[in-house]
């Protein structure tokens, strides 16, 4: 378990515990805005420099390049503005969510720029998305299902083995596991929000224990995703006696 989820998970504990009394709801619903305001940075700080990342520049124009290449043209255009349009709004979207916390503005009040923040994260995600399901999918990864199924599948299984070995799709992999990884922190920061408010409004703790356990998987999901993007090093041994 990362430090993430076992941060959340010993705040899942906390709301579990928390009985009805004036104490109890007062510490659950401090461990709640807490762990909100973090999440919250964090998903800022992860989102900017995600976004800021020459890499999106090369999946834009993968996706670009592929779409083009579709007759007759879909009817919708995901990509229709450049790039630097939703990266400035991922970068305005992090600022404020920062700025608000430096402020040191009530919690109840910061919520919307974390939902700004999530629909500027899907535009600048959707050149990695199409980059990778209009590009040569061979089987069995050209069954959608299959290809979500395997990129969030474990290390060493059969399925990311399989990925894996696919050297051509290295980088709209990567690219689309990156997106997801930025996207889970944003939501996982939601829905501690949303868990916080509704301790704040003095609902039943269970209401928010049940936000909480979704940002938990939210939280397991992205150091699933972290290792699948960047493999733990393989250490050398510790004495080598030459053998």
């Amino acid at each position: 378990m990362s430090w993430a989820a076992a941060d959340l998970a010993r705040v899942c504990g906390v709301l579990e515990r928390s009985g009805q009394t004036a104490g109890d709801l007062a510490e659950a619903e401090a461990e709640a805005s807490a762990a909100a305001s973090d999440w919250m940075a964090t998903a800022a700080e992860r989102a900017s420099e995600w976004a800021a990342d020459p890499a999106r520049d090369q999946e834009w124009e993968r996706a670009v390049e592929r779409l083009a290449r579709i007759k007759p043209p879909p009817i919708w255009q995901t990509l229709c503005d450049g790039l630097w349009v939703y990266r400035a709004k991922v970068e305005r979207c992090s600022g404020a969510i920062v700025a608000e916390e430096a402020l040191n503005r009530p919690l109840r009040t910061r919520g919307a720029s974390v939902a700004l923040l999530a629909a500027a994260v899907a535009k600048v995600g959707a050149a990695a998305n199409q980059a990778l399901i209009r590009g040569p999918l061979p089987a069995p990864f050209n069954q959608l299902p299959v290809l979500r199924k395997a990129l969030v599948a474990p290390p060493g299984s059969e399925l990311a083995g399989r990925l894996a070995a696919e050297d051509r799709l290295a980088p709209d992999v990567a690219g689309v596991r990156a997106e997801m990884a930025v996207s889970a922190t944003v939501q996982a920061a939601q829905l501690m929000w949303s868990a916080a408010m509704a301790l704040h409004q003095g609902m039943e703790t269970g209401t928010a224990l049940e936000q909480a356990n979704a940002a938990l998987r939210h939280a397991e999901l992205i150091g699933l995703l972290d290792r699948l993007i960047e493999p733990p090093a393989i250490q050398p041994p510790l004495f080598d006696c030459g053998m």
